[in-house]
C-alpha cells in the first residue's frame, strides 16, 4: 500500500508515521508527508498513491476540500481522515472516506482502517 499523510501539524505526521511503520502486517510504502495541501497536490500529479490519512482543519485548506481535489485526480484514492474533530463524520463520508479516525490515534483503530483500505484496494505482493 503505497500512502501519504497530510496534516499541517508536523508532530502529528510523525507520531502517525511511527504507529504505521511499526504495524508489520501491512506491507506499507510512506511515499510522502505533507504539512500543507498544496505540496500534497503536486506529488499526487506524479505519484500513484493508494491511500490518504487526511487531517480536516490544516491551516491552508479543509480538508473536505482537499479530499474532493485529491479524489479528483485519483479516483481510486482512499481517504481515511484523522482529526480531533467528530463534526465532521457525516460529511466524511459523503465524499465515501475509507474511515474516520480521531486524535489521538488508537493502535486498534488503526488496525481497523488500515484493514478496510486493504480489503477495498488491490494491494499486495512484494511492493505493497
Amino acid at each position: 500500500m503505497n500512502i501519504m499523510i497530510v496534516d499541517d501539524e508536523k508532530l502529528a505526521i510523525d507520531v502517525l508515521t511511527i504507529m504505521v511503520k511499526q504495524l508489520a502486517q501491512f506491507q506499507i510504502n510512506i511515499k510522502g508527508t505533507f504539512t500543507n495541501s498544496t505540496e500534497a497536490l503536486q506529488f499526487l500529479e506524479k505519484e500513484i498513491i493508494d491511500v490518504v490519512f487526511l487531517d480536516i482543519e490544516m491551516i491552508d485548506t479543509h480538508g473536505m476540500q482537499l479530499a474532493k481535489l485529491l479524489l479528483h485526480k485519483q479516483p481510486s484514492l482512499q481517504i481515511i481522515f484523522v482529526t480531533a474533530h467528530t463534526q465532521f463524520a457525516v460529511e466524511a463520508f459523503e465524499v465515501e472516506a475509507t474511515d474516520y479516525l480521531l486524535k489521538p490515534v488508537h493502535e486498534k483503530r488503526l488496525i481497523i482502517a488500515l484493514t478496510k483500505a486493504q480489503k477495498n484496494g488491490r494491494y499486495g505482493g512484494a511492493e505493497g
